[in-house]
């Protein structure tokens, strides 16, 4: 079913200087970042001045301009359908995978509002999820210049303690150069990593117990086909997870070996049976020309796009000449980088959706492109699944 968010992005900025939803973080205007990170089934209303964005939304603007934020979710107010809604700041980057949380809490308890807190406590009213009728039967005749916290009074509100990184806003340019410097060089590098690491380590047992999407799992089986046909027997995956994909390959006679940044998820596949260690698809940590081909599903997409030619060359190097690679990812109509991820597994994870000609452009570098298959997300949202097979350069 959509939901409606509302997301606010007509403030002064003051302690900025300019508008900061325009501001760049990361090279993407920092409304976008919040856009993008949205659930893909979200009906969005954007309270601001208009402009052009990533996502589809509606707008309208409170009047007069700059009236504060309860007067601007009163205007949002008359465009809202649904029962209930979600509310965001549009300075606020890594909100957007605590959401749902809220939703789901709103959803099933009899109060008003799910309104966020920071670990100190401090309710955070522009991170939250609110009945529409409670809301539009407690908002003043007139909120201009009026404070969220005239609105929580009248509403029968409960919280929910988040994480410190999901609560930041960015209110300053010295906030936005911080925040940057997690999409900039090689700390932002090592910073996302960290990121991945803690996620995954807190997912991975989650994960094993998931099936793998039946389209994914089929062109697995395709490649094992091929692999046999060709009389290739030595493969690595890059990016095993907990070893769904891996136990498959063991299990169809192949030899594998396999690397992933996350400890939990390669102690897992230890325990599996499987030949897996903590590594990085940025330094690989095999010989070159050690295995007749290389598998990797859904871990590119954690690259950055300033890196990918790294993990490529990588891919290449460790496979003997004329092998075959299968890379599997997420990709989008238009590339852009953003973050999200389920709130309990810890830091929004990092993600680089690449548009089809992007994504081809980058391959053919590095082999000629024999396969390319593309079907769309089951969530009903603009993404799709990349599939491609690669045949590396034939070197002798």
């Amino acid at each position: 079913m959509d939901t409606t968010t509302v997301v606010l992005a007509g403030g002064q900025s003051s302690r900025f200087g300019e508008d900061k939803t325009r501001a760049l973080l990361g090279g993407t205007p920092l409304l976008d970042r919040v856009l993008d990170a949205l659930p893909g089934d979200s009906d969005i209303i954007v309270v601001g001045e208009a402009r052009p964005t990533t996502r589809r939304v509606r707008w309208t603007r409170e009047e007069p301009h700059f009236a504060g934020p309860l007067a601007a979710l009163g205007a949002a107010l008359p465009l809202i359908e649904g029962e209930t809604f979600m509310l965001v700041g549009g300075d606020m980057p890594s909100a957007a995978p605590a959401l749902p949380q809220l939703a789901e809490l709103l959803q099933g308890t009899p109060v008003d509002a799910v309104v966020a807190t920071d670990l100190n406590g401090h309710r955070q009213p522009l991170l939250a999820a609110y009945r529409t009728h409670a809301v539009r039967a407690a908002m003043p005749h007139s909120p201009i210049d009026l404070s969220m916290r005239v609105l929580l009074h009248d509403l029968d509100v409960t919280t929910v303690p988040i994480e410190e990184q999901f609560v930041t806003d960015i209110d300053t340019q010295e906030d936005l150069a911080r925040m940057n410097s997690v999409y900039d060089g090689a700390d932002a590098r090592s910073a996302r990593e960290a990121d991945l690491v803690t996620y995954y380590d807190n997912e991975a047992a989650d994960r094993r117990d998931n099936p793998l999407p039946e389209d994914r799992a089929a062109r697995r089986d395709e490649f094992v086909e091929q692999l046999r046909a060709e009389g290739r027997g030595r493969l690595l995956e890059v990016g095993t997870g907990p070893g769904r994909d891996a136990l498959a390959f063991q299990q169809a006679g192949l030899t594998v070996s396999g690397v992933d940044l996350a400890p939990a998820s390669v102690e897992l596949c230890r325990q599996a049976g499987l030949d897996v260690r903590v590594g990085s698809a940025l330094e690989l940590p095999f010989e070159s020309g050690e295995f007749d081909a290389a598998y990797t599903a859904s871990t590119l997409l954690h690259v950055a796009d300033e890196d990918l030619d790294t993990a490529l060359t990588e891919l290449v190097r460790v496979v003997l000449p004329g092998a075959p690679i299968a890379i599997g990812l997420w990709g989008a109509p238009e590339s852009r980088q953003e973050r999200w991820g389920k709130q309990s597994y810890g830091p929004p994870r990092f993600f680089a959706l690449r548009s089809d000609a992007d994504l081809k452009a980058a391959l053919v570098a590095h082999g000629a492109i024999e396969r390319f298959d593309t079907w769309p997300s089951s969530e009903g949202d603009e993404l799709h699944y990349q599939w491609v097979v690669l045949r590396t350069p034939d070197r002798a």
